[in-house]
Parts: C-alpha cells; sequence; structure tokens
C-alpha cells in the first residue's frame, strides 16, 4: 500500500514540473521580441491570408517568436478567421498575444487621400490603386 502511495505521489511531481516546464516554455514565447526603432513596424495582411499564413509572416519577419503559439492563440479564442486584410502599424513593444489581439480588432493604419477637384470615377480608381 505503501508503494502505491509513492508511486501515485511521484506521478503527480512529475506531473506539475512537466506542467510547470511547459507553462514557463509558453511564457517565453509570449515575450516582447525587440524591434529595432528603425525597423518597418508595419505588417500587411492580404485578402485570404489565413490564420497560419499571418503567424508564417510575422515570424518571418520578427514580430513574434513562435507562429505556433499564435495560431494556438487564434484557435483557442476562436479567431482563425476574424483578422481582416489591410496594413496594421503594430508598436514596437508587443507580446504575441497582444498582437494578435491588435490584429482581431481590425484598426488598421489610416491612408489619407486627397482628390482633386474634377476627376472622374475612371481616373479616381487610377489614381488610388
Amino acid at each position: 500500500m505503501r508503494k502505491v502511495f509513492q508511486a501515485i505521489i511521484g506521478i503527480v511531481i512529475a506531473f506539475f514540473i512537466v506542467g510547470a516546464a511547459g507553462a514557463g516554455y509558453l511564457y517565453s514565447l509570449n515575450r516582447v521580441v525587440e524591434i529595432l526603432p528603425e525597423a518597418e513596424t508595419t505588417f500587411t495582411i492580404e485578402k485570404g491570408d489565413s490564420l497560419s499564413q499571418i503567424a508564417f509572416d510575422l515570424k518571418t519577419q520578427g514580430y513574434i517568436r513562435s507562429d505556433l503559439l499564435f495560431k494556438l492563440i487564434g484557435r483557442f479564442k476562436g479567431t482563425e478567421n476574424a483578422m481582416k486584410s489591410g496594413i496594421y502599424e503594430i508598436p514596437t513593444v508587443s507580446t504575441t498575444l497582444q498582437i494578435h489581439d491588435y490584429l482581431v480588432q481590425g484598426r488598421q493604419k489610416l491612408v489619407k487621400v486627397t482628390i482633386p477637384e474634377g476627376l472622374t470615377v475612371s481616373k479616381i480608381a487610377g489614381y488610388v490603386a
């Protein structure tokens, strides 16, 4: 009976250690990525980009440490299809979770356009495109 109790205690301690190590690893992946002040902080989501593509682009451009963590956050929160296409200005000090929430909110970078008076619709379309 005593050996069974010791085995159960050992298993509980092992699960606790593995859980703590996993939590520490996820925390380290969510830390802020240091973006150089002169680095470009605009990120573009193209129409039709999937969560996987967005995560891959964020990682390759140096905004996040782990594309897997970004995808897990999106799936956990149910926001796989909630990110809108557009140009985003990402703050230089942001965690993976903050970047995810920022993109889901859809606060795109606004671009001011001045259209000269008298242009036709087709000329305006060429001007804006």
